[in-house]
Order: structure tokens, then C-alpha cells, then sequence
């Protein structure tokens, strides 16, 4: 959007040399683009954690009290003194808000367990509960999240505690009837974030060199489905 609009020094005239810049959205995309427009230095890596609906045009409504925001720079760049004080906004406007080392092992960690249930909800149109109770799914579940891994830690990641086990464990945790955002969105025909989850671990696992045949496979189908659901 901006980006389009050249200011001084060739930046969009909302930017300034003590802009920071915090991305929001599922996968790993977003920081990494605003990293090559911005730099590194000037971008914040999160994400948050919350159930929205839509009640009515322009009414939009929380399912998750409070809503919980992660973030942090892009390691090994410090916390910022402006990274710290959004933080202490953010908590008091009712947020639970962490202020991380490195926004981009939080970011994958999410990203790494909405990729993996999100392609298996969604091809399956399974809720959580059968998915978890079948073994040779948990398998597959196991063998995507692992890719996964894998690749952000070829890409400098690194995870303060094993991120497969961590999605394992949520998924468990979460109420057996659980379908993903994703699966609700390709039932109903709208746009997918399957570009930014599954496909961004399959072009970045081959720009790495880390092959990723199990979300390859969960990729290829899903964008298939995607067409196959959405109107004409």
C-alpha cells in the first residue's frame, strides 16, 4: 500500500528513519517482506492470538478475552526502547502483550502449528478430535511440523523449547470439535492464507535446500481444493 507512494529519501512519507514497523499476520511472510523494504532494524516480527467474527458491516467482535499480542525484534537486533514502550501501550489498553528477544521464533512457532492443521483440517473437513485420535494422522501432523522446523532453523530461527511438541500438545488441548479458520474459508469459498502458511514453508524449505515433501503435498492439494471451491 504505501510502499507505492515514494517521500524523501525514497520512503513512503509515513516512514521515517525511527518508524518501527510490527506485523501482525499468520505466517512467515509479512516480516520478511517488511525486513527487505524497511530493514531489519526497523521491523518487529508478532502475532496475536484472538477468535474474530464479524456481527455486523464494520462491527467486529472478540471471542478471546483478553487478546494476547507476541512480538519482539528480528534477533540479533536489540528491544528497542519504542518496542518497550508499545509494550507498556498495549497493556494498558487491556492487552496481554510479551515483549520477546526474537519475534521471528515466535511467529514461526505459531505459523509452524496453523500450517500443519490447517492443511489437515482442511482436506479432511475432520475437526481436531478425530484427527488427533488417528495415528497414521499424527504421523503426518509429526512429519509437516518437523519440516517446518527444519526449515526456520536453516533459516537462523532458534526455538527455546521444541516447537512440533508444543503443536502436538495444543492441538490436543484444544476442544475435539476445533475446525481451522482455513477449512470454514475453502468450505465457504473465500481466500485462503495458504500462500502465506503452507506455500511460504515450501519456498522457503526450497530456497534453503530443506526438502519439504510432506507440505509440498499438503500445498499442491490444498491450492487444488482452493480452486475447485471457489465460485466462478
Amino acid at each position: 500500500g504505501c510502499g507505492a507512494v515514494g517521500g524523501a529519501h525514497g520512503r513512503p512519507p509515513m516512514i521515517g528513519p525511527r518508524t518501527v514497523i510490527l506485523t501482525m499476520q499468520n505466517g512467515i511472510a509479512a516480516y520478511q517482506q517488511v525486513a527487505a523494504m524497511y530493514g531489519a532494524a526497523q521491523t518487529l516480527a508478532g502475532l496475536i492470538y484472538c477468535e474474530l467474527s464479524v456481527e455486523a458491516p464494520g462491527v467486529i467482535r472478540s471471542g478471546i478475552e483478553p487478546v494476547r499480542i507476541t512480538y519482539g525484534p528480528l534477533a540479533p537486533h536489540p528491544i528497542t526502547p519504542i518496542a518497550q514502550a508499545l509494550n507498556h501501550a498495549l497493556t494498558d489498553a487491556g492487552m496481554q502483550s510479551a515483549l520477546v528477544a526474537d519475534g521471528r521464533a515466535a511467529v514461526w512457532s505459531k505459523a509452524i502449528f496453523v500450517a500443519a492443521m490447517s492443511a489437515v483440517t482442511t482436506l479432511t473437513q475432520a475437526p481436531l478430535g478425530p484427527m488427533m485420535a488417528d495415528d497414521e494422522v499424527v504421523a503426518v501432523l509429526t512429519a509437516a511440523l518437523t519440516e517446518a522446523r527444519q526449515v526456520a532453523e536453516a533459516d537462523g530461527v532458534h526455538f527455546d523449547s521444541d516447537p512440533v511438541a508444543s503443536a502436538l500438545a495444543m492441538a490436543r488441548s484444544m476442544p475435539a470439535t476445533a475446525r481451522s479458520s482455513m477449512a470454514r474459508d475453502v468450505a465457504n469459498g473465500r481466500p485462503t492464507e495458504v500462500e502465506s502458511l503452507n506455500g511460504a514453508v515450501v519456498a522457503k524449505g526450497r530456497a534453503l535446500g530443506v526438502a519439504t515433501p510432506v507440505n509440498q503435498t499438503l500445498y499442491a492439494l490444498l491450492r487444488l481444493r482452493a480452486q475447485q471451491e471457489t465460485p466462478a
